[in-house]
């Protein structure tokens, strides 16, 4: 069994075991797991006060914070409210945000940069960082714009994309984060608040799709991909939607897996 064999075969027994014994899932039933404009949807329509959740700025107040607690120098005091909210938001020239958040009285932006299964586009980052630049210098101000880059698991962009000019992690440069630590952190609380069961509801059913995605990447990056040990492949998959028959079904691919591969290298 090649590599890519096994993934596939990991995959199709998690879609056809997990899903099918969960509840109703809106996400999964309308086909749009994948596709990141839904993502990016879901996601500026809790970060925007004025959307029909009429939590405030609930939300955006608590995704500020978890950045601030992540990244301490990151400028967002003047983005926590009286904001502009949109997805898709097009600038002739740089490229068109993914979600974009502007200040209504202050010189003070984000763009968020959200990648599920795509890869970047030439010079996406580079450009996205030198309208930022571009809009702060109007202003004769260092930049006040924030660039995220979010992915399942935190990873950098692509060479392609920064140029090797847009750097990780600085104010000037661009800030990863992640679905499985940073969203899932600033969702998971909110079930335990005193809000619309609705949007509780529909919350859960997200984290539990963050989930599936991401031990679909682990799947792909750690197991297949760089042969990560067993023990090490199983605390991958210890979600709260495996059952015991799921993980020893799991726990014998990998075995599997690593029983072939250690008889290639006699």
């Amino acid at each position: 069994m090649t590599n890519d064999e096994l993934f596939n075969l990991i995959s199709n027994e998690l879609k056809t075991k997990d899903w099918k014994k969960q509840p109703f899932n809106v996400f999964n039933a309308c086909g749009i797991e994948h596709q990141e404009m839904a993502h990016s949807a879901f996601i500026a329509n809790l970060l925007n006060p004025e959307e029909t959740h009429k939590c405030g700025n609930l939300f955006l107040k608590k995704f500020l914070e978890i950045l601030k607690s992540k990244y301490k120098e990151i400028d967002i005091s003047k983005l926590s409210n009286n904001v502009w909210v949109e997805t898709e938001h097009n600038e002739y020239r740089y490229g068109r945000f993914d979600i974009w958040i502007m200040s209504k009285t202050d010189n003070a932006y984000m763009i968020i940069e959200n990648k599920i299964d795509a890869g970047d586009g030439e010079k996406q980052l580079l450009n996205y960082s030198n309208f930022l630049n571009e809009k702060s210098k109007r202003f004769n101000e260092k930049r006040k714009g924030v660039l995220l880059y979010l992915t399942l698991n935190g990873r950098a962009a692509e060479n392609n994309s920064t140029s090797d000019i847009v750097d990780l992690n600085k104010q000037n440069g661009y800030y990863s984060i992640s679905y499985y630590r940073e969203i899932k952190k600033w969702l998971a609380p909110f079930l335990n608040e005193d809000i619309h069961i609705q949007i509780k509801y529909a919350i859960e059913q997200y984290l539990n799709l963050i989930d599936y995605l991401c031990l679909k990447a682990h799947l792909r990056e750690n197991i297949i991909s760089k042969g990560a040990l067993i023990e090490q492949a199983i605390e991958l998959l210890k979600y709260k939607y495996l059952t015991k028959q799921e993980m020893d079904f799991i726990k014998y691919l990998i075995y599997s897996f690593e029983r072939i591969k250690n008889n290639d290298k006699k």
